[in-house]
């Protein structure tokens, strides 16, 4: 691994982390403690192999889903927000997309920001394609806003994006975070 391969894995870390809050870093340390403890409670019951497999199995079952448990935390707690499109279409005589609505915070805390994040899926594709595109897409569109949005309050929003290929018809998968 060379000086260059490192430094762009620690610049995609740092960049990644700067939408952590204090919170992100309460919840990932809770689920470290705990898959700390169900190992070490493997290694306490090493006479018992059942009940040290089960812990162990417990404990590696938390580090792989440790990731999930936090977003899930962070979205239907802390984060939670009411994302309300008013409209996601193509304009009927230029080749864009518009895209409006409004944010509503409706979890525990304060947010800096959020991201409005569109995913082009072509009409005609099939099913299995479609799916393949929600989770690999061709084209994402994001637009940030730097915005403060307190608890309760409402931020509304109008986005106009380009088409990425005016032959094909795409329909839009739109969603919003807040950080």
């Amino acid at each position: 691994m060379n000086i260059a391969t490192l430094q762009t894995i620690f610049n995609d870390f740092f960049s990644t982390t700067q939408y952590f809050s204090l919170y992100d870093y309460l919840i990932l340390a809770l689920i470290f403690l705990a898959v700390l403890l169900f190992f070490l409670l493997s290694v306490t019951f090493r006479s018992n192999l059942l009940i040290a497999g089960a812990t162990f199995f417990v404990s590696f079952l938390l580090f792989m889903l440790s990731p999930f448990l936090h977003q899930m935390t962070m979205e239907s707690f802390l984060r939670k927000i009411d994302f309300t499109l008013d409209n996601n279409d193509k304009l009927q005589y230029n080749a864009v997309y518009y895209v409006s609505g409004s944010i509503t915070n409706r979890g525990k805390v304060d947010f800096k920001g959020c991201i409005v994040s569109a995913n082009f899926i072509p009409k005609n594709a099939p099913k299995v394609k479609k799916i393949r595109y929600e989770v690999k897409p061709i084209f994402l569109y994001k637009e940030v806003y730097k915005k403060p949005l307190k608890r309760n309050e409402t931020m509304d929003f109008k986005i106009i994006i380009p088409t990425p290929n005016p032959e094909i018809d795409f329909t839009l998968k739109t969603y919003g975070t807040c950080f």
